[in-house]
């Protein structure tokens, strides 16, 4: 058995692969637990930049770009490249899309163009926690609120203009950004994965495929090619 696991800057989270099939996954706290223990191989995507202790018995694979990749890369500065960022594209590729616009709604909203099995690159804005946390922060009065679905196209209390703002705003920059891509490249279908996916995807008017394990997918890819 596999595990593939996935640092980022909000939380830790692993999948168990068997026979190419994730069999179980979670948030990993602060210790392995015995689901993870009991594989022998761990690829890992760490964005953080911090150190973590991994069990001295467990194989490890740190994704990076000078690993071996399903697709070729363009990126004029590939070592700055984030991991999760290689993964999720693998993922898409794995999934069966050699083309595609891939949403990574975290922290950051991340976005990468797959085309041809060609990374053309991408884009890195802040993620609607960020932004919640960005209005409480650089401002006297407004409170820091939980995200949540919101529907409306305005809000009627302060709290629904944040929500609206915020949901709303990021929504739309997604829609708005996927029309942009679409006009320098061929038709390809749009993938949404991340945390706070649920959140947008419904307000974006255009076919969306969601896939909640695409960066799992992707590093389970980059095992099997280069382990």
């Amino acid at each position: 058995m596999i595990c593939t696991i996935d640092i980022g800057n909000t939380k830790k989270n692993f999948a168990i692969w068997e026979n190419e099939k994730i069999i179980d996954h979670g948030v990993w706290e602060t210790e392995p637990n015995k689901k993870m223990l009991s594989c022998s191989n761990w690829v890992i995507s760490n964005v953080t930049g911090k150190e973590i202790t991994y069990p001295s018995d467990v194989e490890l694979m740190h994704v990076s770009s000078k690993a071996k990749l399903p697709f070729k890369l363009n990126y004029k500065t590939p070592n700055t490249l984030g991991s999760d960022r290689l993964a999720s594209v693998s993922g898409a590729i794995m999934s069966g899309f050699d083309s595609a616009i891939i949403i990574d709604c975290g922290t950051c909203i991340k976005i990468e163009v797959l085309a041809k099995k060609v990374y053309l690159g991408g884009s890195i804005s802040p993620g609607v926690f960020m932004r919640f946390k960005a209005l409480e922060t650089f401002t006297g009065k407004l409170p820091l609120i939980e995200p949540a679905e919101f529907k409306s196209n305005f809000g009627t209390s302060t709290q629904d203009s944040i929500l609206c703002g915020v949901i709303q705003g990021a929504s739309a920059e997604l829609e708005e950004r996927i029309n942009r891509i679409k006009e320098e490249i061929e038709p390809c279908p749009v993938l949404i994965t991340g945390g706070d996916a649920n959140l947008l995807q419904n307000h974006i008017k255009e076919e969306i495929f969601a896939h909640p394990n695409l960066l799992h997918s992707g590093l389970f890819k980059l095992y099997s090619i280069n382990v």
